[in-house]
C-alpha cells in the first residue's frame, strides 16, 4: 500500500522566518514518514471525525469507534484522540486549542499509530515541548505521560479495559 496522504498542516505564518520554517517541513517530512500503512487506513476509514467533544467522565461505550483508546487530559476535562494526526496548539485550525500566549499557533502534534503507539512531534515551536520536564523535539508517549506546553499541562491516559494486541 503506497502512503497517500500528507500531513495536512502548513505554516504560512512561517513565511517571514526561514529558519522556523525550515524546521517545520523537516518536523512535517518526520510525521509523514512515521505514518505507517495500517494508521493510513484508518484516517481514510475515519478521515473527518471530529475532535474536541468535553466531556467530563470516559466517553459513553461506542464513542471511540471512530477513536483510538487514547484521551487527552486536561484538568478534568478529557478529549479523545483520533488515530493518525492529532494537531494542539493556539490556532483555530488546529484539533485541540489551547489559549496560552505562550503556546505558538501550531505548537506540537500527536501522532496516533494503529497499533497503539503514541509519538509527540513538536511542529517547531518557539517556547519547546516538554515532556515529563524534558524538552523534545519528539517522543513516544506512554500512559501518565505529562505534556506541558507553554504554562499548560496535558496527560495522556490510556482507557482502562483498552484492547491493545
Amino acid at each position: 500500500m503506497s502512503k497517500s496522504k500528507k500531513y495536512p498542516l502548513k505554516a504560512p505564518h512561517l513565511k517571514d522566518e526561514p529558519k522556523r520554517l525550515s524546521q517545520f517541513k523537516k518536523v512535517r517530512k518526520n510525521i509523514e514518514n512515521a505514518v505507517g500503512a495500517k494508521t493510513f487506513v484508518l484516517l481514510d476509514l475515519h478521515p473527518d471525525t471530529p475532535l474536541g467533544d468535553i466531556r467530563f467522565a470516559y466517553p459513553a461505550p461506542g464513542f471511540l469507534d471512530n477513536h483510538s483508546n487514547y484521551l487527552l487530559l486536561l484538568g478534568l476535562i478529557s478529549h479523545p484522540l483520533k488515530y493518525g494526526y492529532n494537531t494542539i496548539g493556539r490556532s483555530s485550525k488546529n484539533n485541540f486549542i489551547i489559549d496560552d500566549m505562550y503556546v505558538s499557533r501550531t505548537h506540537c502534534s500527536l501522532l496516533v499509530h494503529s497499533d497503539a503507539r503514541v509519538e509527540i512531534f513538536d511542529t517547531a515551536s518557539i517556547n519547546g515541548t516538554f515532556v515529563n520536564g524534558v524538552r523534545v523535539k519528539q517522543a513516544l508517549l506512554k500512559s501518565g505521560d505529562e505534556i506541558t506546553i507553554g504554562e499548560t499541562s496535558i496527560v495522556i491516559s490510556l482507557l482502562p479495559n483498552a484492547n491493545l494486541n
